[in-house]
């Protein structure tokens, strides 16, 4: 999660004083300035105290005007629906804005913070969204330098003013999209990788549904994999010590945490050593469910909608014992894996 931090200088303090008294003023004609200022070359902020749009931010860094300038923050009206005599209901996370005026352009980036409601955000992340701007007629799309899931914050860099307003960023069709593609290798760090292989021909008969993935952890000393077929596990191998678990019941890990209570698989299991020629039995206990999550960097880049899937698993085997392990792949639509939890250590990917 990323949080804005903002400092301000003492110079600010009147700048901001003088935002917090033009707050809710308008004009006879006209829409109400929620927060208005003059800000000259020593910079200063507008800061709207109350109302829905609370916490809405506007930062003049020294040096982006070279004279006294009047800053307005300006509410926009929601228009009702033809034929409607009720308000509109406001269908996007943001509130919309203007900021004025409308034809400056600022010689240093400013920042721009603004609230948005979580609960306006269903069927993807809750920090996938966006800024739009309508000026001069032109509607640009922008994304944003940080997002704050839990404050419901999101803020940007900003030169040229006009109308804004938080909206939702793009939003994959399923959760399909999310699932690492067949044939893909992610490198990550600490000479780890994660693969999507074919199930290998060798594989025991449980694991070649003809659907079946081999997902393949490699690290230093490291051969692991696990047998996934759709929303369920199979099994897993680890090469060395080279064995190979084949669970009696499929196991769904795809258990949206958001629907029905997710429950626990506990299945008997075939424990074989290849290598060693034998095989032994025990118990396996799966539980996985998946989730949104908190927006992530992958080296310079950010992604806004971000899913986990979250394994964990506890065996009683005869020829080990007792064990425990944790799994969380933290996947984005058309990308992939981006990072992988496993017991607690992330082994993230540094790039796309």
């Amino acid at each position: 999660m990323v949080s804005a931090m903002w400092k301000t200088p003492a110079p600010l303090l009147l700048s901001a004083l003088l935002s917090l008294a033009a707050f809710g003023c308008s004009s006879s004609n006209g829409p109400a300035v929620m927060a208005s200022a003059t800000i000259g070359p020593a910079g200063g902020e507008l800061v709207v105290a109350d109302g829905e749009q609370a916490g809405l931010k506007l930062v003049v860094p020294a040096g982006a005007v070279s004279a006294p300038t009047e800053f307005r923050i300006v509410q926009v009206t929601r228009t009702a629906p033809i034929g409607s005599s009720t308000p509109a209901v406001a269908l996007m996370p943001g509130e919309p804005f203007r900021i004025e005026p409308e034809s400056l352009r600022l010689d240093q980036l400013g920042t721009l913070e603004a609230p948005y409601r979580l609960q306006a955000i269903q069927n993807t992340a809750a920090g996938n969204v966006r800024f739009e701007q309508l000026r001069d007629g032109i509607t640009r799309i922008y994304e944003p330098a940080t997002v704050d899931i839990v404050a419901g914050r999101v803020s940007m860099p900003i030169r040229t003013f006009g109308r804004y307003q938080v909206v939702f960023g793009p939003r994959a069709q399923n959760v399909d999209e999310y699932r690492p593609a067949l044939d893909s290798v992610v490198a990550l760090e600490g000479g780890y990788s994660f693969a999507v292989e074919p199930v290998p021909d060798f594989a025991p008969a449980a694991f070649r549904t003809g659907t079946a993935q081999r997902w393949r952890i490699r690290g230093p000393g490291v051969d692991d994999s696990i047998y996934v077929d759709g929303d369920v596990w199979l099994g897993r191998e680890s090469s060395p010590p080279g064995w190979v678990e084949v669970w009696a019941n499929r196991a769904l890990v795809w258990q949206d945490l958001r629907g029905q209570q997710p429950f626990t698989v506990t299945t008997p299991m075939t424990v074989n050593s290849p290598v060693q020629g034998n095989s032994s039995s025990g118990l396996m206990t799966v539980f996985g469910t998946w989730n949104w999550s908190e927006p992530r960097f992958v080296g310079p880049r950010q992604l806004f909608d971000v899913l986990q899937l979250s394994v964990s698993l506890a065996w009683d085997r005869q020829d080990i014992g007792t064990g425990q392990r944790s799994y969380r792949f933290l996947l984005a639509p058309g990308v992939g894996l981006i990072a992988l939890v496993q017991d607690g250590i992330t082994y993230a990917r540094p790039v796309l």
